[in-house]
């Protein structure tokens, strides 16, 4: 899994970890999603700058909780 800007994702990608637009509030986008450019835009507009994915790059990878 890795972390990526949103104006790098491209379709076909798929989230790694829910995405969250407010705290208290249920996900945007939740993980497994597969990205499109109309989720990407979404995205964008709610102001997320990036998420993290699962691809075959950064298989195997699991980031450390904050």
């Amino acid at each position: 899994m890795r972390r990526v800007s949103v104006k790098k994702l491209r379709p076909g990608d798929r989230i790694g970890r829910d995405v969250y637009t407010h705290h208290n509030m249920p996900p945007m986008l939740r993980r497994g999603a597969m990205i499109s450019e109309g989720f990407r835009q979404s995205l964008e507009r709610a102001g997320v700058t990036s998420v993290w994915i699962e691809d075959d790059l950064s298989e195997g990878i699991e980031p450390s909780k904050p």
